[in-house]
């Protein structure tokens, strides 16, 4: 079900109060220090900064293009916040308006000016998440061609692809004689494309059957053996 006039304006008003409570309070300011332009605190100025404030920098080769920027950013600090959040908490509590009936000129602006906020914030603001829990079939590789058996014949088992493979060399008889140099690997058809495992690579076999390698560092910090 959409979300009403009234929810927008408020869930709105609430992404304003909790970004700007996380900020540097302003008003902000702008300087010109030499060769550059910098977004400052007043409190910057007088000695005691809140915490490092050059939210955009403008070498001189840049300017005058970032001036406009400088000037924009500075009167929409987050001491804006409040009086932008106080319009749209006033709108939603005496607007007795619905998507289905008329909205007042006035009404509709807020409720334009609150659709872009969230718009906005749901492109820019990063979420933070963590995997499910989730088992896998892991082998490791020793990097010796003797290693590669149980990982290729356990791969081909499980309907995978998977063949001893040579970066460099196309002489087939000459890595058959063990007299290549050239460090093998094992070449995994993963969902993607052909991936490469190397030497003390984990090969991992997915949630969905799928096949892929996996470095130790990143196998060591991601999972850990299920006591059977």
């Amino acid at each position: 079900m959409a979300d009403s006039p009234q929810d927008i304006l408020a869930k709105a008003a609430d992404l304003l109060a909790e970004l700007a409570g996380k900020a540097t309070p302003g008003p902000w300011e702008w300087q010109h220090w030499g060769d550059s332009v910098e977004l400052v605190h007043p409190q910057d100025i007088a000695g005691t900064p809140l915490h490092p404030m050059n939210v955009l920098k403008a070498e001189a080769e840049h300017w005058p293009p970032n001036d406009a920027d400088q000037r924009w950013i500075a009167l929409m600090s987050p001491f804006m916040a409040s009086r932008i959040e106080a319009w749209l908490r006033g709108t939603a509590l005496r607007g007795q308006f619905s998507w289905d009936g008329p909205i007042l000129d006035e009404d509709l602006a807020a409720l334009q000016v609150a659709q872009i906020i969230l718009e906005r914030a749901a492109k820019i603001n990063a979420r933070t998440y963590r995997n499910k829990p989730v088992e896998i079939q892991a082998m490791r590789w020793d990097g010796t061609a003797e290693g590669t058996i149980p990982i290729i014949d356990w791969v081909l088992a499980n309907g995978g692809r998977a063949n001893y493979y040579c970066y460099y060399c196309t002489n087939t008889d000459r890595c058959a004689t063990n007299d290549c140099d050239i460090p093998h690997t094992i070449a995994i058809r993963t969902l993607e494309d052909v991936m490469h495992a190397n030497f003390g690579d984990w090969i991992i076999r997915g949630v969905k059957g799928e096949f892929y390698p996996c470095r130790d560092d990143i196998f060591q910090a991601t999972y850990e053996e299920v006591s059977v």
